[in-house]
């Protein structure tokens, strides 16, 4: 159902007055009317006006026609005009336009939520992905963040998600919403299982490095020497030098101090 508001702001031009049709479930913002100091530019259904982004700021794009009725009230020939619009109305949009996509996003998880464990699902599975050949379930971001799980770690997962063609054409077949749902929890374990993995080859690979550290404090301690901790080829930063690559050598003393020496390589 469409609500309408109307919105005025001043501009360089004069009073800018807007009604602007609403409509949550359509998603719509939209000019309806622009009248401009008076004079009527856009009426109903005819021409176009419309809220965008310009130069990464918020303004009024006016279609041909529009652009060229405001070109003769104005006195200035352009092909496109602009119109700035004030912060208060983008906020506005914005504000609106998250809660229509909540609205519609809510309505599809819905659908989605209220469907028995039992009900049949038509699953399309492509040699790059797999997705939900239903419109009517398909659009859930939850059932979204399901589908990309089980995508990550196909292969572990098993069954029917193992399966991969190597041509071009996707296999169609019938899934189970329960089926769905322990293949999710048994790719979320996977997933968890994996990043524990990662997580501790970082721990492990963190204190191998402190104790290469603390072996090199040691060592400069022992030979009065700094001592080298790793090095590594960059460009050459200076066009009078004859070389193309510099070494950077990151350097540790008896008290534990890092510096980076620079060479060049001739």
């Amino acid at each position: 159902m469409n609500e309408e508001m109307r919105y005025e702001f001043e501009t360089s031009r004069g009073i800018c007055e807007l009604v602007i049709s609403k409509n949550l479930k359509e998603k719509k913002f939209e000019i309806e009317t622009l009248v401009i100091d008076g004079n009527l530019l856009k009426d109903r259904g005819e021409r176009w006006a419309k809220l965008t982004y310009y130069c990464m700021k918020f303004v009024i794009e006016l279609g041909h026609e529009v652009a060229i009725q405001a070109g003769k009230l104005f006195n200035m020939k352009k092909k496109k005009f602009y119109i700035k619009a004030p912060p208060e109305l983008e906020k506005m949009r914005e504000a609106f336009l998250k809660e229509a996509y909540k609205i519609e996003r809510d309505y599809y998880n819905n659908v989605w939520e209220n469907l028995g464990e039992d009900e049949t699902i038509e699953l399309v599975i492509g040699t790059s992905r797999f997705y939900i050949n239903d419109k009517k379930i398909n659009q859930s971001t939850n059932l979204k963040e399901i589908m990309d799980e089980i995508d990550k770690v196909a292969y572990e997962v098993g069954g029917i998600f193992k399966k991969r063609k190597t041509f071009e054409f996707a296999d169609n077949c019938q899934v189970t919403k329960k089926t769905l749902l322990e293949a999710a929890e048994k790719a979320k374990q996977i997933l968890a299982e994996k990043q524990e993995k990662i997580e501790k080859q970082k721990e492990d690979r963190k204190q191998k490095e402190q104790e290469e550290i603390t072996r090199l404090i040691e060592e400069a301690k022992r030979t009065g020497q700094k001592q080298v901790v790793k090095s590594w080829a960059v460009s050459c930063n200076d066009p009078n030098e004859a070389c193309d690559l510099d070494i950077m050598t990151e350097m540790i003393d008896e008290n534990g101090k890092i510096e980076i020496i620079r060479s060049h390589t001739y």
